[in-house]
């Protein structure tokens, strides 16, 4: 394992030394260093899952060798495929640790019974549609519970606990529970997505960043908007199950909601009430369509790493899509589903990934465990089926044990004034091409 991080930091300090020379010093060249970096972890992890955690010899040279033939958007397409893959994984785990407590499921329960009335052709003549609804009456699972039935399925999961950052302000952090591997999709970032043209919706414009310390930036311009999710919901005591079930199902009022005012200073939609979303907006609200339960969308309490630590995780955007004709195959779910979801992947070309990828997100309740809305006036589950979500994770650049604190380069602008006393910067030459 030390030879190949070795190797990653040559190759990484060549790619920038050769950028320099190509006088691509800037922000497009460090979005290009952070995927190469995705690249080479992502590629570590596909081989040791694929051998079980042993490594050919020659694997890291012939990896790097491999790398400085692909092209930039070869490598990103690579990587956005394989956590595509391991939130396909991570949402089996989830779903399947629910099924067979007998949860209720109501989150992937709505996805479910959306996909059927958007595709009722697909499913009037199957006795067995409804069933995956109905076996599952028991009691709500809480998110303790279903984090711990998730870590053994997965072999890690997470906690929030008080920092050991060393400074006031550290306040809470990520802790991991179990063992992960480099390259392993960690955490998720979760909340409301903004774009550009919607940035003005966003609570508080322009000074959005006031109050609110879970905003997290991608390189197209998305920001995720982590503070409504909070901690998720914690369910499990004092809740019934038949009456979450139907609040999630419930499609948005209009008489209540009604039509967003395309102007910055137009009325805000009322706040409709929630179980478990601290809703900033009407809009945020909508992130109670999705499982509060999920034990890794907890990204945003991760902490920048105090002076002299090198972060064990960095940051990667991505996209995540339910497949339509895959999912027009989809069946309620089952453990056999589960079964073919886990078996692993292997990295031989782009085209057996994206097979792969399309077979095993063969189903509705998939969307139910991708914890991310892009910002969209009015949302139903029939719309998130249909559309893109745009994510953005942790991924481990370390091997982490039971214990370990999450801590990820934070990469503060260095215009950005009054950065806090606390902050160290990680590498002054990454922040200033990321924000150049």
């Amino acid at each position: 394992m030390s030879r190949f991080f070795a190797g990653l930091q040559r190759s990484l300090k060549l790619k920038l030394k050769r950028a320099f020379f190509d006088g691509g010093a800037n922000r497009q060249l460090q979005e290009q260093i952070d995927i190469h970096r995705l690249f080479l972890f992502t590629s570590l992890h596909a081989q040791k899952q694929l051998l079980g955690g042993r490594l050919p010899d020659g694997f890291t040279e012939d990896l790097i060798e491999q790398a400085k033939t692909l092209s930039f958007e070869q490598q990103r397409h690579f990587v956005h495929q394989q956590l595509q893959q391991q939130l396909v994984d991570i949402a089996g785990s989830i779903h399947e640790s629910l099924l067979q407590a007998h949860d209720p499921r109501p989150a992937a329960t709505a996805f479910e019974q959306a996909w059927q009335q958007m595709h009722p052709q697909l499913h009037s003549s199957s006795s067995s549609s409804s069933s995956s609804s109905s076996s599952s009456s028991g009691a709500l699972l809480s998110q303790q519970q279903l984090s711990e039935l998730v870590q053994q399925r997965l072999g890690y999961s997470l906690s929030v606990q008080p920092s050991k950052v060393a400074h006031q302000e550290a306040g809470m952090g990520l802790f991991l529970q179990g063992a992960a591997l480099p390259g392993s999709l960690l955490a998720l970032f979760p909340g409301l997505v903004y774009h550009k043209p919607v940035y003005r919706r966003m609570p508080g414009y322009p000074r959005i960043d006031v109050g609110n310390p879970y905003l997290t930036a991608r390189y197209d311009h998305g920001i995720v908007d982590s503070l409504p999710w909070g901690r998720g919901w914690p369910a499990g005591s004092g809740v019934s199950a038949a009456a979450v079930a139907a609040a999630v199902a419930a499609p948005a009022s209009k008489g209540l909601i009604g039509r967003m005012v395309a102007a910055s200073d137009g009325p805000r939609k009322p706040i409709p009430e929630t179980t478990w979303v601290h809703a900033t907006t009407a809009e945020a609200a909508q992130l109670e369509m999705l499982e509060g339960r999920h034990p890794l969308a907890l990204a945003h309490f991760a902490n920048h790493p105090p002076a002299g630590a090198a972060p064990n995780a960095v940051i990667a955007n991505f996209t995540f899509k339910l497949p339509a004709a895959a999912a027009a195959a989809a069946k309620p779910s089952s453990s056999s589903d589960q079964a073919a979801m886990q078996e692993p992947k292997s990295q031989e070309s782009s085209s057996s990934s994206s097979s792969s990828s399309s077979s095993s997100s063969a189903a509705p309740w998939l969307r139910a465990y991708v914890p991310n809305i892009d910002y969209v006036e009015e949302c139903s589950q029939q719309h998130l089926l249909k559309t893109e979500v745009s994510c953005v994770g942790l991924v481990a650049v370390a091997p982490l044990q039971s214990g370990s604190e999450v801590l990820f380069n934070y990469r503060l602008s260095p215009a950005l004034l009054g950065r806090p006393a606390w902050y160290t910067p990680v590498d002054q030459n990454e922040e200033n091409m990321r924000w150049a």
